[in-house]
């Protein structure tokens, strides 16, 4: 439901309110039997079924006033119920209120200032995230911001504009916050020409699930880290836009460099994470019991690469095509292979489980070429044609992603190891497609 009212007696202001519910019933599959004839079957006890309810109520008002600036208060209160079984039941409300004002200046041309205030409030209540300081499963989560943004155009010709942005976030007892900035050039050389250049930071501090979270999925597990810190990075990218018209057709091609680099980088890995296993269900092996997946910081990151696309329309008769395509070429690395995650205990050595006394990109990773990070596609290509007559259209559409270099050496060791406590075929199905 979507609702707005544009008042009669004061001009340039409107108000309303939005409202969406759901409710829906889906299981879902953390680990597959294996890679061969059970791809689209559980590993045993793997299956998390779930009732979800869901709604969001979203006031709002816009004002216009007489020197045309515009006041904006957008607000919204969302609620989760995600009824799962395996005790992984979990419940959240959020608060959200952002009033942005936006300013023009009728003595400089084309110059806006947009500045804004921003909060949300979080509140968690969760078996699934019973790992926090108390124990409760009760987890309060706000972030607080402020940010300021001028765009200025110059000479019809070339768009600049620069943000900085104040983040402030606190989950439970933790705190934290500090300032980023952004800042972009947009520059018309020819009629159908365009460069651009943009360089921006980035900041991002734990979720309730990465710090507080401790649960099982049949022999699968998914432990908590208190230590987990917060993940920042800058990033950048050159780019051309070119125009494009070859017959009936016409269409806009697109080519980007771009660069990005973290500290502290956070990754969602599998692995051996020390000498204290998580309660709960599962198999009694101690071993297997500290095995499983967890979010940690893998240190500094960097990933840059190519981005190219081709998106336009044509005509052949009474047809018309409508076409997008890319292909984007990725070379996500690590900067520091050699950090410790973990440290294992020597029991452990002696099983065949890990082989080193440190987990490391080094030594938890399959293949360590070029230091490529895991879990990351380098080549992806995809397309989207679509042909219209009159009121009916055809389309289709095709994705490539190159093989996956590298993965958590653990699953190929529980695959074929000694251990065999995760008999996935994953071995054997990565060296049939290499």
């Amino acid at each position: 439901v979507n609702l707005r009212y544009r008042s009669k007696k004061i001009e340039g202001l409107s108000y309303g309110i939005n409202v969406n519910s759901m409710y829906s019933r889906s299981a879902t599959v953390l680990v597959m039997l294996d890679c061969d004839t059970g791809m689209y079957r559980s590993f045993p006890g793997a299956v998390t079924r779930t009732l979800m309810t869901t709604y969001n109520i979203d006031p709002f008002i816009t004002y216009f006033d007489e020197q045309g600036n515009r006041h904006s208060l957008r607000t919204r209160y969302y609620y989760l119920d995600n009824n799962n079984n395996n005790n992984q039941a979990n419940k959240s409300t959020l608060h959200y209120g952002e009033y942005q004002y936006q300013k023009t200046f009728p003595g400089i041309k084309n110059f806006t200032v947009t500045s804004g205030v921003m909060g949300v409030l979080t509140n968690s209540e969760a078996p699934l995230y019973a790992a926090n300081e108390d124990s409760s499963g009760i987890n309060t989560a706000t972030n607080l911001a402020g940010y300021m943004q001028v765009d200025k155009k110059f000479f019809e010709r070339l768009t600049f504009n620069a943000g900085v942005r104040y983040e402030r976030f606190r989950i439970n007892k933790s705190v934290e916050g500090k300032p980023v900035f952004r800042s972009g050039l947009n520059f018309k050389v020819l009629r159908e020409t365009y460069m651009r250049v943009s360089f921006g930071q980035g900041y991002r501090f734990p979720t309730i699930a990465e710090k507080y979270i401790r649960t099982g999925v049949g022999t699968m597990y998914i432990f908590l880290n208190l230590d987990i810190k917060s993940e920042t990075s800058w990033n950048a990218e050159a780019a051309i836009k070119q125009g494009l018209k070859i017959g009936n057709f016409m269409g806009y091609f697109d080519i980007a460099y771009f660069r990005q680099e973290f500290e502290n980088n956070i990754e969602f890995n599998f692995g051996y994470w020390g000498n204290t296993p998580i309660s709960g269900p599962g198999i009694a092996d101690s071993i297997a019991k500290n095995i499983g997946f967890r979010s940690i910081n893998v240190g500094k990151t960097r990933v840059d690469g190519l981005d190219v696309s081709l998106m336009g329309q044509g005509k052949m008769g009474a047809i018309t095509i409508n076409t997008l395509a890319g292909y984007t070429y990725m070379r996500p690395v690590a900067l520091e292979p050699d950090l410790a995650y973990s440290v294992v205990d020597s029991a452990i050595l002696l099983t065949g489980v890990v082989d080193s006394p440190s987990l490391t990109y080094n030594s938890t990773s399959s293949d360590t070429k070029g230091n490529i990070l895991k879990y990351r596609f380098q080549h992806i290509f995809k397309a989207d044609v679509e042909a219209t007559y009159n009121k009916f259209s055809l389309g289709g559409s095709v994705r490539f992603n190159s093989f996956m270099q590298n993965v958590d050496k653990i699953f190929l060791v529980l695959d074929t190891g000694t251990t065999q406590l995760l008999p996935t075929g994953l071995t054997q199905y990565r060296l049939d497609r290499y």
